[in-house]
């Protein structure tokens, strides 16, 4: 009994830490989940020894209590070396080895759009060129899938260098982040927004949530042959 009102707990709080998310600043969210991987694991037994006739249920509950326990404490880590990816949380350690070997992030190509107005002279500069406003947050999961497997697919960094590639980081939810997702009938990121070679915005190739690197390749190469509804 014991056992189901834990889980239940833990379920519960997990519901909770869903449902708020995105109210959260990065380094909070961060920590609250490596509290509940921690908690998770403590409450399988990770750090307690098991008796010599243990069944192979409590085996496999310790074992997966200890994986708990230690993504607890990789994320721990992550907060404490300001790295706030949920899904990489040691990346921070090994960001500056990757730097000095010359290695380029899919980030690294765009350019920070912080208002509407930047948003237009941004648009206007980039006349001759089509572009993407890459909707992103840092306590957003699906942002960092995004930037990890598809963003960094050889194919799709290779045909980004035929497009102009802005960001839009509405982490913060300040007055002008609500004001440009408003601009585009947005709630939240991620979202992808495109424009023409002329600037005349492409709201038929708008695209929601995550996409795999081939679905998102063929989605430019389409919209490059302008073969895309207005």
């Amino acid at each position: 009994m014991v056992a189901v009102q834990n889980t239940l707990g833990v379920m519960l709080l997990a519901a909770a830490l869903w449902f708020v998310y995105s109210l959260l600043p990065a380094w909070l969210l961060m920590s609250l989940i490596a509290l509940l991987l921690t908690a998770c694991g403590t409450m399988l037994r990770a750090i307690d020894p098991l008796p010599a006739d243990a069944t192979g249920i409590a085996r496999v509950g310790k074992a997966l209590g200890v994986l708990l326990l230690v993504a607890g404490i990789a994320e721990f880590v992550g907060v404490a070396s300001g790295n706030f990816d949920i899904l990489t949380p040691l990346g921070g350690l090994t960001r500056t080895s990757t730097s000095a070997g010359g290695g380029t992030s899919a980030a690294t190509q765009f350019d920070t759009i912080t208002s509407n107005a930047k948003l237009d002279e941004a648009l206007k500069a980039a006349r001759g060129q089509p572009v993407m406003v890459d909707f992103y947050a840092d306590w957003c999961i699906t942002c960092k899938e995004l930037e990890r497997f598809t963003f960094t697919d050889a194919r799709v960094m290779n045909e980004f260098t035929h497009w102009k590639l802005l960001r839009i980081d509405v982490t913060k939810n300040t007055e002008a982040d609500t004001a440009m997702l408003r601009r585009f009938g947005l709630f939240g990121p991620p979202a992808l927004i495109f424009f023409d070679k002329t600037g005349r915005p492409q709201p038929d190739a708008q695209l929601i949530g995550f996409i795999g690197a081939d679905t998102f390749l063929a989605h430019l190469k389409r919209l490059q042959s302008g073969d895309v509804a207005q």
